[in-house]
């Protein structure tokens, strides 16, 4: 009888500890509804790297330079985006919006809309991730996009590809951007 009673106890303690840190990890973690001004703190100019997996051979990891310019606009905000390709030249710039419906559920980028699966505020910063049906490297795929916008002036923007019919997920690219000052 002793055994099973410390063994009650144990499992008791072991469960209230449990608890305790999943509570304070929940508490640390802010759930948030996205609004236009989720966005506003990325206003302004970025450089950074983009780190992608090259879609010739979906295996060969390549780096390049590059940079966002940032503006607000009515609904979110408008990117613009510079990448360095070979030899120092700059691909020509890509423009896409950010914007989010008035519920919150489904932001805007790339020229479609993504569902929010999830959007958590910690004194670090916030963290969204939108997803949904894609073509990747003309696959058909499920994509993860999962943003991330520090208060340290920091932002990283990573996609995560799984092809339709199996297979394992993995980073597509990956963006670690830091804000230039002017």
């Amino acid at each position: 009888m002793t055994t099973t009673c410390a063994q009650f106890r144990r499992f008791n303690l072991v469960f209230i500890v449990t608890f305790l840190v999943l509570a304070c990890l929940s508490f640390a973690q802010t759930p948030i509804t996205l609004s236009a001004s989720t966005f506003s703190p990325l206003v302004g100019n970025w450089a950074g790297s983009l780190k992608l997996v090259d879609t010739e051979d979906d295996s060969t990891l390549v780096v390049r330079d590059a940079e966002w310019q940032i503006a607000a606009n009515d609904s979110g905000v408008t990117l613009v985006e510079s990448v360095a390709k070979l030899f120092g030249l700059t691909s020509d710039d890509k423009t896409t919006a950010l914007c989010v419906t008035r519920d919150g559920k489904k932001l805007w980028m790339d020229g479609k809309w993504w569902h929010v699966s999830a959007a958590r505020e910690t004194p670090a910063g916030t963290t969204m991730v939108f997803e949904g049906p894609a073509q990747d490297n003309a696959r058909s795929a499920h994509v993860r996009n999962a943003l991330y916008i520090g208060v340290a002036d920091s932002v990283t923007l990573t996609r995560y590809v799984t092809y339709d019919g199996g297979g394992r997920e993995f980073v597509r690219h990956q963006y670690r951007m830091g804000r230039t000052r002017e």
